[in-house]
């Protein structure tokens, strides 16, 4: 799409202030998996129907300390939860953050025990677990109906500037495109939280049609 990084369509945009959900797939501080964390901030209209249309803001992996000290945060250096929270405020001037949602299987539960991050939830932002359980491999509302979602422009993502390019190819490339033997899963993971968490914030929550087994469900990669 014709915008850039960070930026929500014009036309989206048209129609009033967009509502955001933050989805976050932590690392794992066991040394067990990539060590990555993924982040994808999803705008979208409020007032839009099921299956409706999502602009991918932001989509990224990186590896970050858990928590840093005021004094690494005053020097520009964030960890995990300060770039939460960096994240849901920048946007929040730009529209409205209904959600931060978090994978809270095993180590991941551990950003509920973070003094700062609790009190930011304290403060009134939304902020919820997602378990993964059995809804992964659903044939409608897993991870692999998002394929058929994004070759239907229903996901669309940014690609004007360098750094979107950069991204957006990255993350097809290492993922995507490999799912289901990608070595990392990190941006999958969390674009399918929020992708789950606005369809349930859908003035009219429908199910998407039960479609045919996309190509990357077989080891071809998706989006196609």
């Amino acid at each position: 799409h014709d915008r850039a990084w960070g930026e929500v369509t014009a036309s989206m945009r048209a129609k009033g202030r967009p509502h955001f959900v933050i989805g976050f797939d932590p690392g794992n501080a066991s040394g067990k998996g990539s060590g990555f964390c993924g982040l994808v901030v999803l705008a979208f209209d409020p007032v839009e129907a099921e299956p409706r249309t999502y602009d991918v803001v932001e989509i990224d992996a990186f590896k970050r300390p858990f928590e840093v000290t005021s004094e690494e945060e005053s020097l520009g250096r964030y960890g995990q939860v300060e770039t939460l929270i960096h994240t849901w405020e920048r946007y929040a001037k730009e529209g409205t953050v209904r959600t931060l949602v978090i994978e809270a299987n095993g180590y991941q539960s551990a950003l509920a025990n973070s003094r700062r991050l609790m009190s930011f939830k304290s403060s009134g932002h939304v902020i919820e677990p997602h378990s993964t359980n059995r809804n992964k491999t659903d044939p409608v509302v897993g991870v692999e109906a998002m394929g058929a979602r994004i070759r239907g422009a229903k996901i669309r993502f940014p690609y004007r500037d360098e750094e979107a390019k950069r991204k957006v190819s990255a993350f097809f490339e290492i993922e995507a495109y490999k799912h289901p033997m990608a070595p990392r899963t990190d941006r999958i993971m969390a674009l399918w939280f929020a992708i789950m968490k606005a369809s349930s914030l859908a003035p009219s929550f429908l199910r998407i049609r039960r479609l045919v087994k996309p190509a990357w469900a077989q080891g071809l990669g998706f989006a196609r």
